[in-house]
């Protein structure tokens, strides 16, 4: 799998700094399968091959490139619960590809009362890739979570899953954007009009 996607990233970048990333997605019975991944340097990490199908490879076309989609946990809730507004953003969304932190899966996971209910998850997460941090943006979490756990009480998860969008250079969709005030370089999109009573995390 992503084989394609590794060749054409080599022949692209082989000249530039390398940046190595997990990148999976779930398979059946509740269980995720995670791949390793080698993403492009930064800046252009948030640009990869559209997939021919919903999970499977990523074939390349020549300078045919999509942008990919970061989702913070409080957006996730919101499409699996349908909500509206979030489905009707997400529909609009139909030539991105869609991904999770894997911290945000996790979260997900822990929200699940019951193994049917993982289970379900898994199903509704198989379109959706999930990302995971390198050793060095693990490094920086924890420095920035040093710095501003007292001063902003920023949180372990908070501090992974914003330097995980930093590093792929890409805008975290989340309404929760006090909690990742503090981390430099981090751009938080709302992406749709949402209620107060709707509020999650």
């Amino acid at each position: 799998m992503f084989q394609s996607c590794r060749n054409t990233l080599a022949k692209i970048g082989s000249s530039l700094p390398s940046y190595s990333y997990l990148i999976g997605s779930p398979v059946s019975n509740g269980a995720f399968k995670i791949d390793h991944f080698h993403a492009r340097p930064r800046k252009i990490t948030a640009l990869i091959p559209k997939p021919s199908s919903k999970y499977t490879s990523y074939p390349f076309t020549e300078n045919c490139w999509y942008l990919m989609i970061l989702l913070d946990t409080d957006v996730m809730i919101d499409i699996l619960r349908d909500y509206p507004p979030a489905i009707s953003w997400l529909n609009s969304c139909s030539d991105e590809i869609i991904a999770l932190p894997g911290f945000v899966l996790m979260e997900l996971i822990q929200g699940c009362k019951t193994k049917t209910e993982q289970q379900t998850l898994s199903t509704e997460l198989k379109t959706y890739r999930i990302l995971w941090p390198s050793h060095s943006d693990c490094n920086d979490a924890v420095k920035i979570f040093s710095r501003f756990h007292f001063s902003h009480h920023i949180g372990i998860i908070d501090a992974l899953i914003g330097q995980l969008a930093v590093s792929f250079d890409l805008p975290l969709h989340t309404f929760n954007k006090k909690h990742y005030e503090p981390i430099p370089g981090l751009a938080t999109v709302q992406p749709y009009a949402k209620s107060h009573s709707n509020g999650m995390r």
